[in-house]
């Protein structure tokens, strides 16, 4: 990142929303963990104005308040492709995001939510709208807390991507032990 905070995201979407013309067509922000919810806000006002085609926002610290409101500016935009990665939006934003995939009218062709900490309710809306749309591309929610084994790890449609992480959360502390209670592994004995 380059040290964007939300004052400097307001700048950009006010230059954004200028309409005496400006030409920027793609907007890279990502790991501009400073820029947050507020800024994620300025640059979302902007996009129906906007020609941007493409948003970068992963690891902008976005969270999920902002995103029904920055899926209502997506669906009024020319945006194609946006990056909303490692902003943990989790379920309420995944559930944000489906109904602007489902409209008929959307341009988006590309949506990247990897590692957001959407688990299976958020993933079975995303993969519902899909199957309303037709110009959506892809939809990467790799790296996110959907179980493997349900439903929607079966999803056929080769635009999704969804390469699952594992869920140490569903293991008791007495399953994920080994027998007897002892740490594994060499080093923990070395180490003593």
């Amino acid at each position: 990142g380059n040290l964007v905070t939300a004052g400097g995201a307001a700048a950009l979407a006010a230059a954004l929303a200028d309409p005496s013309g400006c030409a920027l067509r793609s907007l890279n922000l990502a790991a501009n963990y400073r820029l947050g919810p507020e800024g994620a806000l300025s640059l979302a006002a902007a996009l129906p104005s906007s020609g941007l085609a493409e948003l970068h926002l992963a690891g902008c610290a976005v969270g999920a308040g902002p995103v029904g409101r920055i899926a209502a500016a997506v669906a009024r935009s020319s945006l194609r492709l946006l990056d909303l990665s490692h902003n943990q939006i989790g379920d309420r934003g995944a559930w944000d995001l489906a109904w602007t995939i489902a409209e008929p009218h959307a341009q988006l062709t590309t949506l990247i939510l990897k590692s957001d900490d959407i688990e299976d309710d958020g993933a079975a809306e995303l993969l519902a709208a899909l199957a309303h749309n037709t110009v959506l591309e892809v939809l990467d929610l790799s790296g996110n807390r959907i179980d493997p084994s349900g439903e929607h790890g079966a999803s056929q449609d080769r635009r999704v991507t969804l390469g699952f992480q594992s869920r140490p959360f569903l293991h008791t502390p007495a399953e994920a032990a080994p027998s007897g209670g002892e740490a594994s592994g060499g080093d923990a004995a070395s180490s003593a």
